[in-house]
């Protein structure tokens, strides 16, 4: 339904019936058009982008949510969308998505509870784009007030590449994800196809690469394990086992 119909007299029980008591809607509308959550001499397109005129009320859910939450150890970085049929230049179409037409978010959700302690929204093409990639900026924007403090991220292969797990791991965060082999600065060593074809894939029509963020550690380098439990597939099977893999910790010195 939309914010005309809602401040109707007839509108349904569950909108707000505030304003048709006071005021009628023309006269709601007239006023309406002049109020505003920023100072427009403030915020302006060049300073602050398409969403200048709501830019301090987005940061401010953000301080907000930042602020009575905070999250568990791990977090994931993933791309939300907020169905909309409105006429506006940042709606998005996303073919593969439930919700196709609508405003794309990049949000940093809790893995465990789901709560999304930052979100940014996509407002298309930047006109001066970042060496390091869209990627690059946007999980470093989302993730900036949690470096250092021994979190792990976990993010599909659109976000993945070294760069930006180098520069997470130096401010101490660890990450994981999927990545592409025809992303820039993957190894070359592992280019090479023919050991994923003798790979099992336990029914899988395609083997994916999963890179994490920290160093291998051998015997001699006297590094510090813990045991961790991943899930995997086994083959000749139709249900998940949990099966007990070595996991380097983030461990402060």
């Amino acid at each position: 339904m939309s914010f005309r119909v809602s401040t109707c007299t007839g509108a349904p029980a569950g909108y707000s019936q505030i304003v048709p008591k006071l005021m009628p809607r023309r006269r709601f509308f007239s006023l309406l058009a002049f109020l505003s959550v920023t100072d427009p001499e403030k915020t302006t397109v060049a300073s602050h982008g398409k969403l200048h005129r709501i830019s301090w009320l987005l940061q401010h859910i953000n301080d907000v949510s930042a602020r009575f939450f905070q999250p568990h150890r791990y977090v994931s970085v993933d791309e939300r969308m907020v169905k909309s049929k409105g006429r506006s230049g940042i709606r998005q179409y996303l073919r593969d998505k439930v919700i196709k037409w609508g405003y794309k978010l990049w949000v940093l959700p809790d893995a465990q509870t789901g709560y999304t302690v930052q979100f940014s929204v996509y407002t298309g093409k930047r006109d001066a784009s970042s060496p390091k990639g869209l990627a690059y900026d946007d999980v470093t924007r989302l993730c900036e007030q949690y470096f250092h403090q021994g979190y792990v991220m976990f993010m599909d292969n659109f976000y993945t590449s070294t760069p930006l797990f180098v520069h997470l791991l130096e401010r101490k965060t660890l990450a994981c994800g999927s990545t592409r082999k025809d992303r820039r600065g993957f190894p070359t060593e592992l280019k090479d196809a023919r050991w994923e074809r003798k790979a099992e894939r336990a029914g899988s029509e395609m083997a994916m690469f999963c890179i994490c963020s920290g160093r291998t550690g051998t015997q001699d380098d006297h590094s510090s394990y813990s045991e961790q439990t991943c899930s995997s597939n086994s083959e000749g099977t139709k249900r998940w086992l949990l099966d007990t893999s070595r996991h380097q910790e983030a461990i402060a010195d």
